[in-house]
């Protein structure tokens, strides 16, 4: 069980990957001077090549006891890949792909750009805030807004917004693709 924010959309959503992440086989992360490895990574009987097993990073994440988190701040470092719909995503959408990344305004507005390409090829998209249990229905909170009145302030009240409180309520983003 987790909590996750995700797009749903009627049309096959692309990944895009963050920029400061790389997954690496054993031997490229040897290659690299990564020596912090996992022993059974080491173990004479895993493939070394076996390709995906490491992630590489080029900026330290320190998430400090206050919950504030440093990570170079870098306007790009965020991911959205597509995944699986879950019985607990409450989208009638077809297509779902996660948001991977710590909030900043810089990161939302990347965001933005995303789903505004997006919208190229659909009239609306939703952005959700959800818990993932099992269940297939809880309350849901929605608002519509269009694209063009779309800011990181109403992003970063989704993200904040309570979904592991009884009852489990997801937040849900109707983007339109103009304003009518």
């Amino acid at each position: 069980m987790s909590c996750i924010l995700y797009i749903a959309s009627n049309n096959p959503l692309p990944l895009q990957e963050n920029p400061h992440e790389k997954p690496l086989s054993v031997r490229e992360a040897l290659a690299l001077g990564i020596t912090d490895l996992p022993d059974y990574l080491l173990a004479e009987d895993f493939d070394k090549d076996k390709p995906d097993v490491v992630l590489y990073a080029d900026q330290d994440v320190v998430i400090h006891e206050d919950g504030t988190v440093e990570d170079g701040n870098s306007p790009d470092d965020f991911a959205i890949f597509p995944i699986e719909k879950d019985i607990s995503m409450q989208t009638k959408k077809t297509y779902c792909a996660q948001i991977q990344w710590y909030f900043t305004a810089e990161r939302a507005e990347g965001l933005i750009s995303y789903l505004k390409e997006q919208l190229k090829n659909t009239e609306n998209i939703e952005l959700w805030h959800g818990w993932l249990d099992n269940e297939a229905a809880h309350p849901i909170q929605r608002k519509e807004i269009s694209i063009d009145a779309l800011t990181a302030a109403e992003i970063a009240a989704l993200e904040k917004a309570n979904v592991v409180t009884e009852p489990l309520t997801h937040f849900c983003l109707s983007i339109r693709k103009t304003t009518p």
